[in-house]
């Protein structure tokens, strides 16, 4: 999935330098985000620039505006008008996270419409390690698990999980150790990778984008909104 790379490589980039803030590179130990506010000192809000999303039809950037705590949740929305103008909304952890169990709680960007893709992944240095759930907006029934390090090396796994994950919250997680990745949704194991297994703390990231490929499918225009719950790591002991 060419286009997801460079939504990382170029999206990073914007969170992290576009900002002004100094990401940490010492991996933190355990956290939990409930979204009672925007905690300023662990997020930094993608703000501005040019996307990888802006080809073709679509032009527009990152909006901070797009990013939002409502409510003890935290509100991702995605803006496409008539003419394929898109707002999305992006953030990422300041400091990195290494080897242990990520879990979060959230729907996907409803209501379901081809043309997006929410996203709850880590990423670190060009996808050194780099671990997704992604779910696009075309098919809210399907969840794709990728596990990188560093490009070209994945390992992909597209689940049919059988609901809407667009009309309700679900829980996803993944447990990454020396030996293993294994990604589960509401408590079962959807996919185990054991030969391509990254070791570079990452950074934490969300994100709502706009879509117009075979992934995610054709952009439509409307608005949209990924909500998340809360969001927790729990370091290797």
């Amino acid at each position: 999935m060419r286009v997801r790379l460079t939504a990382l490589l170029l999206g990073v980039a914007t969170v992290l330098l576009g900002t002004g803030a100094a990401p940490q590179t010492t991996p933190g130990g355990a956290w939990r985000d409930d979204f009672l506010t925007l905690n300023r000192d662990r997020w930094v809000v993608s703000a501005g620039g040019t996307p990888f999303w802006v080809r073709g039809p679509l032009s527009g950037t990152w909006a901070p505006e797009h990013v939002q705590v409502q409510g003890g949740l935290l509100r991702l929305r995605l803006t496409v008008d008539a003419r394929g103008g898109a707002r999305a909304a992006e953030l990422a952890t300041r400091r990195v996270s290494g080897y242990g169990t990520y879990t979060a709680r959230l729907r996907a960007a409803g209501p379901a419409r081809s043309g997006s893709i929410s996203a709850f992944f880590t990423y670190v240095d060009g996808s050194a390690t780099e671990l997704d759930v992604e779910l696009p907006g075309d098919a809210p029934q399907a969840l794709w698990t990728s596990v990188y390090r560093t490009v070209p090396i994945v390992r992909q796994r597209l689940t049919d999980t059988g609901r809407n994950l667009s009309s309700g919250f679900h829980t996803y997680a993944w447990e990454w150790t020396p030996q293993r990745v294994r990604f589960s949704v509401d408590g079962r194991v959807v996919h185990e990778v054991t030969d391509v297994v990254p070791t570079q703390a990452a950074h934490v990231m969300f994100n709502v984008w706009p879509s117009d490929s075979d992934f995610g499918g054709a952009w439509t225009p409307g608005e949209r909104t990924m909500l998340v719950d809360w969001v927790s790591y729990e370091p290797l002991r």
